[in-house]
């Protein structure tokens, strides 16, 4: 069973011990994320994250940082998404004060140094033109301009890298100081420890955290009355599709377990609608599948799919024909039993590792402010019934609620606003 504390100033530490393992994983996640961001300041928050680990006064380059971890067979990263940042260390569970000493260093102490901020400016360029040139990962960027349009969440990567030359020290550092607060911070610990040490060492190294939160987020205002979509034209040998609705249904949404076992069924796994149907029957794609975004306050489903150029219409009309199908007739009580089934394996399986028990913890804490235990969340994926998956369908699978965006060469006669038809 995990175990909450308060930290320095309201910092909240969650620590659940693993007996079965011999790792530690400390994950710190900031309550900051890319929809935290103005226009002339698109990209800060990664940005910032990356400069993190490029030096303190204890450990003044990239380099002092990683060969501690590295020497221990320790792995270090980071990651920013669109609510939250997320820093992590997992290592031999004998060198769990390490983690905490590297992790506290780089978020309470670091330089921001001038010469590192040019050079790394560099490296986020290329991590910029690696996402453009990666056909299958930019579709989402389409995607999601496409759902929130000239809002945080919609602003997408070329939007990222004009701003960057403008990027500076001291908008880093502001934004540092807003944000990157006590009372904005979880830090989850999971992994073979002493549970009361590892409470102690985090209060300890965090202590010289201080501030309170003073950035906040826009919430989405959902307007759309029509389907939308986007079109990029380009030179590949496989069309990427990105087609999917709005759902509104949020992090806290009561219906958020019967959209994940709706999306199982949908194409979330090898057994789903869609990858039989499109895949095994139709063989028009290698690659077709669904997921779900659930956000503080709204959210969406999207399927993702590559094709042949000539075979667009077609598999847009194949997975639009099994929004229909989900929303116009109940599903067999066995196939939605697997879908549960599903859910469940999947989040067991997810668990057993000492950094997705620590994800688990962190996550939820963060942006939830309780913490859901397995027993509580597979009690709640097995009440979902048959009613409620077409409930859910019917309210989400409705032409209004449409965006799909296409990257790729297709057929320039195909005409999306007569596809779009639910």
């Amino acid at each position: 069973m995990y175990k909450k504390a308060a930290g320095e100033r309201d910092l909240r530490i969650v620590v659940w011990p693993m007996k079965e393992t011999k790792t530690v994983s400390v994950l710190v996640f900031v309550g900051l994320g890319s929809r935290y961001e103005t226009k002339d300041l698109v990209g800060i928050t990664h940005f910032l994250e990356h400069m993190l680990g490029k030096g303190t006064r204890k450990r003044p380059d990239a380099l002092s940082i990683a060969s501690e971890i590295d020497a221990v067979g320790g792995e270090f990263n980071g990651f920013t998404g669109a609510e939250y940042t997320l820093f992590y260390v997992k290592l031999p569970a004998d060198k769990v004060l390490l983690a905490v000493d590297v992790l506290s260093d780089i978020i309470c102490n670091s330089r921001l140094d001038e010469k590192h901020i040019e050079l790394e400016k560099g490296v986020i360029l290329q991590e910029i033109n690696h996402l453009l040139d990666t056909p299958s990962q930019y579709v989402l960027e389409l995607y999601h301009s496409l759902l929130y349009g000239d809002h945080p969440l919609g602003w997408d990567i070329v939007t990222s890298r004009e701003a960057l030359p403008q990027l500076n020290r001291e908008k880093l550092a502001n934004l540092w100081r807003n944000c990157y607060t006590p009372d904005n911070m979880v830090v989850a610990v999971a992994g073979k420890i002493d549970p009361d040490k590892v409470i102690s060492s985090v209060r300890n190294h965090f202590g010289n955290a201080t501030g309170k939160k003073r950035t906040t987020w826009i919430p989405v205002k959902e307007s759309q009355t029509n389907p939308a979509f986007k079109a990029l034209p380009r030179k590949t040998d496989q069309t990427h599709i990105c087609l999917g609705v709005r759902t509104f249904i949020s992090v806290l949404h009561p219906d958020r377990y019967t959209l994940e076992v709706l999306n199982t069924i949908l194409g979330g796994c090898m057994s789903s609608r869609l990858f039989i149907k499109i895949r095994e029957e139709m063989g028009l794609v290698y690659s077709v599948g669904s997921g779900i975004q659930t956000l503080l306050d709204t959210g969406s489903l999207s399927v993702e799919a590559g094709t042949d150029g000539s075979k667009v219409g077609e598999v847009i009309g194949a997975i639009l024909g099994e929004f229909h199908r989900l929303r116009e007739s109940l599903l067999n009580p066995d196939e939605l039993q697997r879908a549960k089934n599903y859910v469940k394996g999947k989040l067991i399986m997810g668990l057993e590792n000492s950094e997705g028990l620590a994800y688990f913890l962190g996550k939820q804490e963060l942006l939830q402010g309780r913490i859901r235990t397995v027993e509580e969340i597979m009690k709640e994926i097995e009440k979902v019934s048959l009613e409620d998956v077409r409930r859910v369908s019917e309210n989400i699978f409705q032409e209004k609620n449409l965006n799909l965006a296409l990257l790729g060469s297709f057929d320039g006669k195909l005409s999306f606003e007569r596809l779009l038809r639910l």
